[in-house]
């Protein structure tokens, strides 16, 4: 084997040799296998630093290019690896920091050199420029000690550094180097369990002739061998799965549908990508299984117990269930690992929400199960039967615990149960719906602050009025107030129809009522001024014990004044993602997402959470939006990795 001539071509060779000596190997045992993959990423170090030597583009960019693709089809550490998926301290010490080093090598080779070889490709590079992208996401991972103990296969993020720069920034450098600068593939996800696929049958009946008989074709490379029967199985039922609208069987083309399988031992999760070809390729996430529990959850055992660690984390006003639904542990435990996906800077969003436990929410747009909802006031979602906690509430319905459990979300080496995905989706409904949450709130407590100080001075008042100058004080007091309370209840009113308007998205109709807020605005400023000028002499002509009252009247009117002023512009993050999706091209990626802007916002919103890198690729600049406090479209500068 020749390793020793530079360039491209060479490395390709060479590759090439270890592809074909890689599929005719047998591994006895692990420490076998464990010393071919040292051997073998001793030698991808050697070739990736040898593939530049006498490197020029114009001459070697279709050699290089499939040399990248040739180096990412049998990575040392991957989620279908010939031995399995059982990881040991050996492997973890001995070939992880090698593999690292080797794969941080590539990201930034790519970074570096990929534009000049697709400048000379052009379109001939980007079936290999998917494959690659599709390697990137499926050995971005390596083997470290669990927290609970023992050693598991991870994703490597933000805090794993190599050269001094994080993998996630070399990955990054490395899509946007892949794509231009632009938008990645196309993504449609499906996010529907399959109905029938409740067990693996003990025979395991060989479904190929199936996938055929509906055209399709299977794609076993990235399968550990002990599943790959399994991973078929369900392969066939995917190719025969019925759409719920039409009856008819699902068009699979252009789409990835993340499932839980179930394989010896126990269940996995996959992706299920289907290219244009009808060609299925499984990658394999991780194993199924909950999610390692965060550590405000350690030695929580009971429902109480994490009921009141929630509550505590995230300064929620409950945890409660509804009707005869109550919460488990496991649930809880499901709760609490999804919402640590939430960033540092969304989480007060939670503060003084409720988590309700719900039985049933029918189907959604997309006829798929109805998991979860979000509502700030009075909603017939709490009826009957409502929670012990009043609104803003986020319910979680059955199917989440249940039938998405058969579903999956997430990359590899971080996956979790499809549920997540509905967890996550919910708290992307309360970053938008928080401020208006808070408004409400607190334009309850100041009405009522008013209406209490008011009623409270008026017979104080009274039985001071023993000559002329406190008397005229107070009806001029009274006077004012009389039109500003109804002047601030129409402008509350139109400023609710401005919002109702822009929350449905309809920037036309909230142009057509700006008028009527504009002017009700001006009613309510005005008389609140005149309110505001006659407390002064209130004060003067009463002793400090009853002006007091009216003092605080006056206040918390005037509040409610500046409360009702935010109220239109709390629906602004909507029209916000909308504007900059739209001049970032970016487009729904699930049928649900196009139902409602809302759910699209939501669907993303997931994504930025729970799969940030596929974000990343999808529309990078949708990603910086929602990294960045979701920026008014006119202070929105993304910037490239």
């Amino acid at each position: 084997m020749d390793t020793k001539r530079p360039g491209p071509k060479a490395a390709r060779e060479t590759l090439e040799t270890l592809r074909k000596r890689r599929s005719n190997a047998e591994y006895a045992d692990r420490t076998q296998w464990r010393l071919a993959q040292l051997e073998n990423l001793n030698l991808l170090e050697k070739v990736l630093a040898r593939a530049l030597e006498d490197h020029q583009p114009t001459r070697d960019a279709e050699d290089y290019v499939t040399a990248l693709v040739i180096w990412l089809e049998f990575a040392a550490i991957a989620p279908g690896h010939p031995l399995g998926t059982v990881w040991d301290k050996e492997t973890a010490e001995q070939v992880s920091p090698i593999w690292e080093r080797a794969f941080g090598d590539l990201l930034i080779q790519i970074g570096t050199h990929w534009g000049p070889c697709a400048k000379v490709l052009g379109a001939k590079a980007d079936p290999q420029r998917d494959e690659i992208l599709a390697g990137l996401r499926r050995y971005a991972i390596t083997v470290r000690a669990a927290t609970g103990g023992g050693y598991v296969l991870r994703a490597l993020g933000a805090t794993d550094i190599h050269r001094g720069t994080s993998f996630t920034v070399l990955r990054r450098r490395a899509v946007h180097a892949l794509l231009g600068g632009g938008n990645g593939p196309k993504l449609q996800v499906i996010r529907s369990a399959l109905p029938e696929y409740t067990a693996m049958p003990a025979d395991l009946p060989d479904k190929s002739t199936r996938m055929e008989g509906f055209g399709y074709k299977a794609d076993l490379r990235f399968v550990p061998k002990a599943e790959q029967r399994a991973v078929l199985y369900a392969m066939g039922e995917i190719s025969g799965a019925l759409d719920g609208k039409t009856s008819k069987p699902l068009e699979l083309r252009g789409s990835v549908w993340p499932l839980t399988v179930f394989v010896p031992g126990g269940t996995a999760r996959y992706e299920f990508y289907t290219d244009q070809n009808k060609v299925i390729r499984a990658e394999r996430l991780g194993d199924g299984g909950p999610r390692p529990l965060p550590a405000f959850m350690t030695g929580k055992v009971s429902v109480n117990d994490r009921k009141a660690a929630l509550i505590e984390q995230y300064k929620l006003a409950g945890v409660d269930g509804r009707g005869r639904k109550v919460w488990t542990a496991d649930e809880l435990g499901q709760v609490a690992a999804a919402f640590e996906r939430i960033p540092a800077a969304d989480r007060p969003a939670l503060q003084g929400f409720t988590l309700v436990r719900d039985g049933s929410g029918g189907a959604n747009s997309a006829d798929v199960a109805h998991g979860g909802t979000t509502h700030i006031g009075e909603s017939n979602a709490d009826n009957p039967n409502p929670p012990e906690h009043g609104p803003p509430h986020v319910h979680y319905y059955e199917p989440v615990f249940t039938e998405f459990a058969g579903t999956a979300c997430g990359p590899p080496g971080d996956s979790g149960p499809g549920g997540d995905w509905t967890l996550l989706h919910e708290i992307g409904h309360v970053t938008v719906l928080a401020k208006r949450a808070r408004l409400d709130a607190e334009l309850t407590r100041v009405s009522e602050a008013a209406r209490i100080a008011r009623d409270a001075f008026y017979p104080l008042a009274k039985r001071l009025h023993t000559s002329n100058p406190p008397i005229i004080a107070y009806n001029a007091w009274v006077n004012a107030l009389k039109p500003f309370v109804p002047a601030t209840d129409e402008y509350s009113r139109a400023a609710h129809a401005v919002y109702e308007a822009l929350d449905a998205a309809d920037v036309a109709k909230a142009n057509q009522l700006q008028a009527k807020l504009d002017e009700t605005r001006r009613l309510s400023t005005s008389t609140g001024k005149a309110i505001s000028d006659a407390l002064p002499e209130v004060i003067n002509q009463y002793p400090p014990d009853v002006s007091e009252y009216a003092k605080t009247a006056t206040e918390s009117y005037l509040a409610r004044h500046e409360l009702i002023t935010q109220i239109a512009s709390s629906s602004e993050t909507l029209l916000r993602f909308l504007e900059c999706a739209k001049s970032a091209n970016f487009a729904p990626f699930t049928e649900y997402g196009t139902s409602k802007p809302h759910e699209w916002l939501a669907e993303t919103y997931f994504l930025y959470t729970a799969d940030p890198e596929c974000l990343w690729q999808l529309n990078w600049k949708m990603y910086h939006w929602f990294a960045n406090d979701r920026p008014a479209f006119a202070d929105w500068k993304p910037t490239p990795p």
